[in-house]
């Protein structure tokens, strides 16, 4: 018995897939917590106002980042797994197609913000902010890591880059420093992981001279990745629509306080993806083994995905009123009800993350792009109804509407997904009775 236990134990701690999720787990742990307590820190030195105006121009241009992706990560991930001898040929193209929409996407943000956004402040936090989605293109060599499994090497480059951006708004915060300050320093995150980045993909025996670029392969990879860059699109205003509209139709203390609720929320949203980034290869394996394999497989993926999401929603609920009091103090105390709103629709969000990874597989990526768009549309739709009745609480409420509509229900509308829907409703309501 003992020496069955001892094999397991260490086939599990050998499962490069496990080693992965523990990496990418460990850097959002870390990200996180560290914003936490640096956040809740600025936010109680900003207070509602300025800290809701930082984040009002945060979302915005949260949205505008998805563009410079070109929805190509997922495709260019599973090349990769697939084709690892056309390394150079696709982290190349996928690095210039990166470049030049990033460059296009800052100077239409510039026009934009500054013929449309009346309010300086968040006209100057937009504007600096966005100059960070011309970088993105050197965030290519974090999908190579993430193809090969080696995520240690992007935690270490992102999470030494946050330390010392956190320590900046650290002697900020001392020195008592205004809006603006804080802005500036947010820029120091990208170049600095994009250097560490680098550096350690030539010290794993890569070398940048090997990547090139070939229109063929950039016309296929786009041709595949529109429908998930639309849908990233979708997604994306789809999570960030509630601060945008909650600046537009409420005031800039509620977005501070929605805010505070959300980057807790954010505490545990992470784990859906980082768990699909890393058992992807695995996933890709079992379905080249036969249908029967793929399906057990898959539905343990989604029931994992619902239990990590459960074991995470049922205790933030209940200690919810004492996390916001203790980080954030009386001043955010309407952040408790959204956060615990926001925490209900979690399980759902992660459900469709597992989606996403099946459709990517299947080649279904139209799929994706029709759901996320009808969830875009639902939560535009529910936030403009809602947030003049309810302000904030009204936002959270639409959050998690959209994604139960969205990530789930969904899944039955198309014949193609109506097996997964029923994978997704049993682990949603009762995973622990669901035996693949």
């Amino acid at each position: 018995m003992k020496s069955d236990l001892f094999n397991r134990w260490t086939r599990l701690r050998n499962d490069p897939a496990l080693a992965n999720f523990s990496w990418l787990t460990a850097d959002k742990l870390i990200r996180l917590s560290l914003s936490l307590v640096v956040g809740t820190w600025m936010a109680r030195h900003l207070g509602p106002t300025e800290y809701g105006t930082l984040n009002y121009g945060l979302a915005v241009t949260a949205i505008l980042a998805i563009i410079p992706t070109l929805g190509l990560d997922l495709i260019v991930r599973r090349e990769l797994v697939q084709h690892p001898e056309r390394r150079g040929v696709l982290l190349g193209t996928t690095f210039f197609l990166k470049l030049g929409a990033g460059f296009a996407t800052y100077a239409a943000t510039l026009g934009g913000v500054l013929w449309l956004e009346p309010d300086r402040a968040a006209r100057f936090v937009i504007i600096m902010t966005a100059l960070m989605l011309v970088q993105h293109a050197v965030m290519t060599i974090d999908v190579h890591f993430q193809a090969e499994l080696q995520a240690r090497y992007s935690v270490w480059a992102q999470d030494l880059a946050f330390a010392l951006s956190s320590l900046g708004r650290v002697v900020l915060i001392l020195a008592g420093a205004r809006l603006e300050a804080f802005v500036l320093m947010l820029l120091l995150d990208l170049p600095v992981t994009s250097l560490l980045l680098v550096w350690f993909y030539r010290r794993t025996g890569h070398c940048l001279a090997e990547w090139s670029w070939d229109g063929a392969t950039a016309w296929r990879l786009l041709a595949e990745a529109w429908p998930l860059w639309l849908g990233g699109i979708a997604a994306t205003i789809f999570l960030r629509a509630d601060q945008v509209l909650l600046a537009h139709l409420g005031t800039a203390p509620e977005v501070g306080r929605y805010a505070a609720a959300y980057r807790l929320f954010e505490l545990c949203a992470f784990l859906p993806v980082s768990l699909a980034v890393s058992l992807a290869p695995g996933l890709l394996a079992a379905r080249s083994q036969g249908a029967g394999v793929y399906e057990e497989k898959l539905r343990r993926f989604f029931n994992l995905n619902a239990q990590l999401a459960w074991a995470l929603v049922l205790p933030g609920i209940v200690l919810a009123p004492i996390v916001v009091r203790v980080l954030y103090g009386r001043e955010f105390g309407a952040s408790t009800p959204i956060f615990a709103v926001l925490l209900l629709g979690f399980p759902a969000m992660a459900l469709g993350v597992a989606r996403q990874q099946f459709l990517v597989n299947e080649g279904y990526t139209g799929l994706q792009l029709a759901m996320t768009s009808a969830g875009m549309a639902l939560s535009l739709l529910l936030n403009w109804a809602l947030i003049p009745l309810w302000g904030g609480l009204g936002a959270a409420v639409a959050s998690t509407t959209a994604h139960l509509v969205a990530e789930v229900l969904l899944s039955f509308a198309w014949a193609r997904t109506r097996a997964v829907a029923r994978w997704q409703l049993r682990a949603l309501v009762g995973f622990w009775f669901d035996k693949p």
